[in-house]
């Protein structure tokens, strides 16, 4: 799936490895989809790691696949 922000990146799912929480994530811009509360919520990595009191890099996530259209 193409990113909808930079239309350039692709979006895969991935997991947090700490908190085993799943988000999608633009390989391009870095933005991130995910669910709280229930509610669907876009931000950027650095504030989404930031907010769940982890460092911002990618190796504290798993890649586990494509995000589907």
């Amino acid at each position: 799936m193409t990113c909808e922000f930079c239309r350039q990146g692709t979006v895969y799912i991935a997991i947090i490895n700490k908190t085993q929480d799943y988000i999608k994530i633009c390989d391009e811009c870095d933005s991130v989809w995910y669910e709280e509360n229930g509610i669907a919520k876009v931000t950027n990595f650095d504030c989404y790691m930031t907010s769940q009191q982890l460092p911002p890099l990618w190796s504290e996530i798993t890649i586990i696949k494509g995000a589907e259209q």
